[in-house]
């Protein structure tokens, strides 16, 4: 990730500078609701590798105007309470949607957002805190399981740079484009009023997360000879695959395949007597070939196996540190 020091989504606070200038001091409460819902950044959208905010031409409020954002690549993030402490008013958002589940969320305090903690110039006696959106798709992710890659938006940028895992990488790929609608409610006192908004999410390739990652395809060991059937996986298995399968496949049981059986974890969908007698390469291919998957992330122990061309180039299948 570059950069991934400075997450300071300082774009957030210009939404803050325009509720404080409505005349909030003797507005009441709904008017206050009114304008914090109307404000231009009650939704932002931050490409996660440039850290720029897309301005809408037109807020996705319907379906026509909806937003494109990209898999990891873009963050939404949008208020989850304004305080202004001046005149004791603090408006609560929620966030609502089936879809939530593609988005790994955080809920973060402005000061955690910034490079040092302090507040945006201007916005002295201003709280802010967001809820910090990424998507990611759905699916059973190992980053899942890692409490501290989950634990903040800087730990998970930290983690995507760091040592996120390859399949991880393939899995958030593969995800499809998703058409989505996410309702933000405002809160103050005994009002609430509802806003909703529209967002395609758009594929992302091996290219734009080694990208990301600060690093390249041939880095994460992708080889040349599939990196096209990565990217758009076959229904049926093509010869390039196949061959390169036999090629690379491991004259002996790998290390990490010998882990998976001491652990009790052996892939369900592979054959059992492979504990016992390592397949040569022929026989692989052909099971593999019989056994052709629907996705490329359900060959989820390939990296272990070795035939992806990353197990001798990174350690545990992980991306390099950039």
């Amino acid at each position: 990730m570059k950069h991934n020091k400075s997450l300071s989504f300082a774009a957030l606070a210009l939404s803050v500078v325009s509720l404080s200038g409505c005349g909030i001091q003797t507005a009441i409460e709904t008017m206050a609701l009114t304008a914090a819902m109307d404000l231009p950044y009650i939704v932002n959208n931050i490409d996660i590798d440039t850290q720029e905010l897309a301005q809408y031409e037109h807020m996705p409020t319907t379906r026509t105007k909806q937003a494109d954002i990209k898999y990891v690549q873009n963050i939404l993030a949008i208020p989850k309470t304004i305080t202004l402490d001046q005149f004791k008013v603090t408006v609560n958002f929620e966030i609502t949607s089936p879809d939530l589940t593609n988005f790994l969320i955080f809920e973060q305090d402005l000061a955690d957002l910034g490079d040092g903690g302090a507040a945006p110039e201007g916005l002295e006696g201003v709280g802010l805190t967001a809820f910090v959106m990424i998507p990611v798709g759905t699916g059973d992710y190992a980053f899942k399981e890692n409490t501290e890659a989950t634990s903040s938006l800087t730990n998970f940028a930290d983690y995507l740079s760091g040592s996120f895992e390859v399949m991880d990488v393939v899995k958030i790929t593969e995800q499809l484009q998703k058409e989505i609608k996410i309702d933000v409610t405002g809160k103050i006192g005994g009002a609430e009023k509802t806003k909703s908004f529209y967002f395609k999410i758009n594929r992302t390739s091996l290219d734009d997360l080694a990208s990301i990652a600060n690093t390249s395809l041939e880095d994460l060991g992708v080889p040349a000879e599939i990196a096209e059937y990565i990217a758009d996986w076959p229904a049926e298995p093509q010869q390039e695959v196949l061959d390169y399968v036999a090629d690379s496949w491991p004259a002996e049981m790998p290390t990490e395949m010998q882990t998976l059986i001491d652990n009790n974890e052996w892939p369900a969908d592979l054959p059992v007597e492979w504990q016992e007698e390592w397949p040569s390469p022929e026989v692989a291919e052909t099971w593999i070939e019989e056994n052709w998957p629907e996705n490329l992330s359900d060959l989820d122990w390939a990296a272990a196996a070795g035939i992806l061309g990353m197990m001798d180039m990174q350690p545990q299948g992980r991306l390099p540190r950039a």
